[in-house]
């Protein structure tokens, strides 16, 4: 692999990393908001279900100078320094900055961080490959890594059964929408924060019982 990336990275055109934004035209607040909540709701794939869609998300950068403000944030099914080797032959040294641990339902996960976060989406075209990036946001560090951890968050609550989301988080996804504080009076973040610490009471499980539930989500 290294021998692989370093000839790959030697031929390198710069003329590759240019991004365009994701989306022809911006969604107002409202529309946004909207957007997350049908992607929380849609029920989870059959093949989903049944391998619980252990996974990993990751976020990655290049050592680009013309891609330095981009991370690139996605799910890979082995340790993301795989995946970084991966991508190792259309990007410029490619660096994970931060990933989760094996998480189940980790797609879902990865659905709900670039629906939160496709304001700041890019797509990027790759000569190397001939396809499009389409997983680049022009967003700080600190906040891809609180955006990839409350759904993280979220879905270690096994908030769905049976494929379906469950009626009680279902319902409080329904008061988060029907709030006094509109979806335009809260910033973003603050928003997605006050509807998934609903569906969570950390006051009910000790430390130890936290763990043991984690555990038993990825197993």
């Amino acid at each position: 692999c290294n021998g692989r990336t370093a000839r790959h990275n030697a031929y390198w055109d710069g003329g590759n990393t240019e991004m365009r934004p994701f989306r022809a035209s911006t969604l107002p607040p409202s529309a946004h908001r909207d957007r997350v909540v049908d992607k929380v709701r849609e029920h989870l794939t059959e093949n989903q279900v049944r391998h619980n869609d252990l996974g990993y998300i990751y976020i990655l950068r290049s050592h680009n100078p013309t891609t330095q403000a981009e991370l690139k944030i996605g799910f890979s099914r082995f340790h993301p320094q795989h995946r970084s080797q991966e991508l190792a032959k259309c990007l410029i040294r490619p660096e994970v900055v931060a990933h989760t641990p094996l998480l189940p339902f980790a797609m879902r996960v990865e659905a709900l961080v670039h629906a939160e976060l496709e304001v700041f989406r890019k797509v990027q075209w790759c000569s190397w490959c001939h396809r499009n990036h389409q997983e680049w946001f022009t967003v700080a560090i600190d906040h891809a890594r609180r955006t990839v951890a409350r759904w993280s968050k979220f879905i270690l609550q096994r908030p769905y059964v049976s494929a379906k989301l469950r009626d009680d988080v279902s319902s409080l996804f329904e008061n988060s929408e029907t709030t006094n504080e509109s979806s335009e009076a809260l910033d973003p973040e603050s928003y997605w924060d006050k509807a998934v610490n609903s569906t969570v009471d950390e006051s009910r499980y000790s430390r130890v019982q936290q763990i043991g539930t984690y555990l038993n989500a990825i197993w």
